[in-house]
C-alpha cells in the first residue's frame, strides 16, 4: 500500500534530504585533494537524488544517480580504460538525460554533469578543477532554482563562494597594502 502524503509533507522530506545535501557540501569545502573532493560529491548526490526527486526536478535525480556511478568509476577505473569509463559516463548523461527534457531548463543537469564529469576524469590539478567545477555549478544553480528546492541553491553558492574566496587567497588575488613602521635612521 503506497503512503498517501500531502505536498507539504513531500516538501519537507524534500528539504531534509537537500539539509543532509548541504551538510555533506560543507564537508566537501574542506578537501584538498581532488579524489577526496571526488567522493564528497559522490555522496552529496546521493541526498540530492532524493530531494530532486520529490521536487519533481527529474533530470535532476537522474543526473546525480549517474553522478554517484561517475564517482564510483572515476576513484577504481585504472588508467588504462578510463577514456571508456569517460565515454560511458558521457552517454548515460545524454542517453538517460536526453529522455526526460521536456523544458529547455532540463538540459542544464546534463551540461553541469559533462563538465563535472570532463573535470573529474581528466584534470588533476586542484585549481583547473575548481574552475571548472565553477562552471558545471552555475548549470546546476540554474536547474536548482528553476526546480526551486533550497538547500542545493544553499549548497552549490556557498560551494561557489568559498572556491573564489579559496582562489583569491591561496592565488594572491589581493595583496595587502598595510603601511609597515621602520626604524628612522
Amino acid at each position: 500500500m503506497m503512503m498517501d502524503w500531502s505536498p507539504e509533507f513531500t516538501f519537507w522530506i524534500a528539504q531534509a534530504f537537500g539539509l543532509i545535501g548541504l551538510c555533506l557540501g560543507i564537508i566537501s569545502l574542506q578537501m584538498k585533494a581532488p579524489r577526496h573532493i571526488i567522493m564528497a560529491d559522490t555522496s552529496l548526490a546521493g541526498a540530492w537524488v532524493v530531494n530532486y526527486a520529490l521536487m519533481g526536478g527529474v533530470n535532476g535525480a537522474i543526473m546525480c544517480c549517474v553522478a554517484i556511478i561517475r564517482g564510483l568509476l572515476v576513484l577504481i577505473t585504472p588508467k588504462h580504460l578510463i577514456v571508456y569509463a569517460y565515454l560511458a559516463i558521457i552517454s548515460a548523461i545524454w542517453g538517460f538525460g536526453s529522455m526526460h527534457i521536456t523544458h529547455w531548463v532540463d538540459i542544464l543537469p546534463c551540461l553541469g554533469m559533462s563538465v563535472f564529469t570532463t573535470a573529474f576524469f581528466w584534470v588533476k590539478d586542484r585549481a583547473v578543477m575548481v574552475r571548472i567545477m565553477m562552471a558545471g555549478s552555475l548549470l546546476w544553480l540554474g536547474y536548482a532554482i528553476s526546480v526551486g528546492t533550497l538547500f542545493p541553491i544553499l549548497s552549490i553558492l556557498m560551494n561557489m563562494t568559498s572556491n573564489v574566496i579559496g582562489m583569491a587567497r591561496y592565488e594572491g588575488w589581493f595583496r595587502s597594502k598595510t603601511p609597515t613602521l621602520q626604524a628612522a635612521e
